[in-house]
């Protein structure tokens, strides 16, 4: 990637997101920006090792020219679920409800044992 002036550029790294026609979209943070396509002066690929890969979207540094028009802000969290569901071990994830079945003991040992590892079912 062509290195900007810093003086009229400016860098964000995030996910970016498919978006309609003649917008970016990128997750930031907390935060979902919609900016103009006709600001971005450069954007490259980042490689993110050790950190999950998102489902959709791809990291990316995007350059800026200074004073960049932001066409929309929303929250990122709604993003973030989406790009990184919570992973739930295979023979969790795939077994049917047993809901029907007494057994009061095993379901408080068994939602003690999710909720420690941080397993807890969506809901």
């Amino acid at each position: 990637m062509p290195r900007a002036d810093r003086r009229t550029s400016c860098r964000l790294d995030g996910i970016l997101l498919g978006a309609p026609s003649g917008m970016l979209r990128i997750v930031v943070g907390d935060l979902c920006l919609d900016l103009d396509p006709d600001d971005l002066v450069a954007i490259a690929e980042v490689p993110a090792p050790g950190e999950p890969s998102p489902r959709f979207g791809i990291r990316v540094r995007l350059e800026l020219r200074r004073g960049a028009g932001l066409w929309g802000v929303s929250p990122g969290a709604a993003y973030l679920n989406w790009l990184f569901p919570p992973r739930r071990p295979f023979a969790i994830a795939c077994r049917t409800s047993v809901d029907e079945v007494p057994a009061d003991r095993f379901r408080a040992q068994e939602k003690e044992f999710l909720r420690r590892h941080g397993l807890d079912p969506p809901r």
